[in-house]
């Protein structure tokens, strides 16, 4: 893990201890339903305090609400994403799209290490698509942290600095890791869903670029 900025945690670092958290609540409000009994009117109650039940139900709701509005800012199949020209954790300035060709991108967050497994999927993706540009998006982190961590796990995959950029405005990663696709115009061809694995998302970015080389 590399040392990143102050502040409180962005939306990407909440939504997976979120969802944990969600679990819990599930299972613990399934052992508090096996104690309550019927009130008047037929309502639940707790049989301890008399509050009526539902506490689980409302975290459940509010938490398919939040997801929902996290979703709804994701970029729209097929729109062009205007990300500009971004520089790598070894000071070389990369422009998606420049040189015609398609792009694929990982956003990872500041718990580098909770994603190795997918960055050496990412990496052996991108040493089998040498025609496509394959690049990590370190979403915070500085330049020579996030390169040291590169070569420590003998990663050739571009690693491109978020800060500064827009990258997370116009990408929308509010889960990380999360893949993307780009044509050779930055239009955008694939993101990854919010209930689809990483790994299984990875393979369909394998599975799109070599049907598009057969095109």
């Amino acid at each position: 893990m590399w040392i990143h900025r102050g502040g409180s945690a962005p939306v990407s670092h909440l939504v997976w201890p979120l969802t944990v958290t969600l679990v819990i609540a599930v299972i613990a409000g399934t052992r508090i339903g096996c104690i309550m009994k019927p009130a008047v009117g037929g309502k639940l109650m707790d049989r301890q305090d008399g509050r009526p039940a539902g506490s689980v139900i409302s975290t459940v709701n509010d938490w398919g609400e939040s997801l929902r509005s996290l979703r709804s800012r994701d970029p729209a199949n097929g729109s062009r994403l205007p990300l500009g020209s971004l520089v790598d954790s070894t000071g070389v300035e990369r422009v998606p799209g420049a040189s015609g060709r398609y792009c694929a991108l990982l956003f990872i967050g500041s718990c580098t290490e909770c994603a190795t497994e997918q960055l050496l999927e990412w990496n052996r993706l991108q040493e089998e698509h040498r025609h496509v540009d394959i690049w990590v998006v370190a979403i915070e982190g500085r330049a020579d942290l996030v390169d040291a961590f590169r070569l420590r796990h003998g990663l050739r995959t571009p690693f491109i600095l978020g800060e500064g950029t827009n990258l997370e405005r116009v990408c929308n990663p509010f889960f990380v890791p999360r893949v993307y696709l780009l044509d050779d115009r930055c239009r955008l061809l694939y993101v990854q869903d919010s209930y689809t694995p990483t790994r299984l998302a990875i393979a369909q970015i394998h599975k799109k670029i070599r049907e598009l080389r057969r095109v």
